[in-house]
């Protein structure tokens, strides 16, 4: 578990020096844009793995961070942030246990290390962007 977690980590880190190297005034977009697709891929394992009684949630999920999305965009990019942070528990309450056999092994924890980074990582950007509007 621990190990999945790091791993997680280490992916979030690639990601923000990726968003920062190649999207350095978008990368509140680029977190957006994620944000959707990590709830997005727990709809494509239902669907490889021939889940359909999750689907409907996976699909709300997607719904779900979609409004968390479009909160931000909208209104304050604390949403987004809060977004990231409701993530963590979206992998740890509803894809840890054994009742989503379709989520590979290892990846719900891999996802909880990835999206605390993110969120920190979106909380620190906010403050940064307050600083430079005063």
């Amino acid at each position: 578990m621990i190990v999945s977690i790091i791993i997680g980590v280490l992916l979030a880190f690639i990601c923000i020096y990726l968003a920062q190297r190649f999207f350095p005034n978008k990368e509140h977009a680029f977190w957006r844009f994620g944000l959707v697709v990590a709830a997005l891929i727990y709809v494509a394992f239902a669907l490889i793995g021939r889940n359909h009684t999750y689907l409907p949630i996976e699909i709300g999920g997607v719904l779900l961070y979609g409004l968390f999305a479009f909160l931000s965009k909208k209104y304050s990019l604390y949403w987004l942030a809060i977004g990231w942070l409701f993530h963590i528990g979206w992998d740890m309450f509803l894809h840890t246990g054994s009742n989503t056999s379709y989520v590979p092994l290892g990846y719900p924890e891999s996802c909880i290390g990835f999206d605390m980074i993110i969120a920190a990582y979106v909380f620190w950007l906010i403050s940064k962007r307050k600083k430079l509007v005063r």
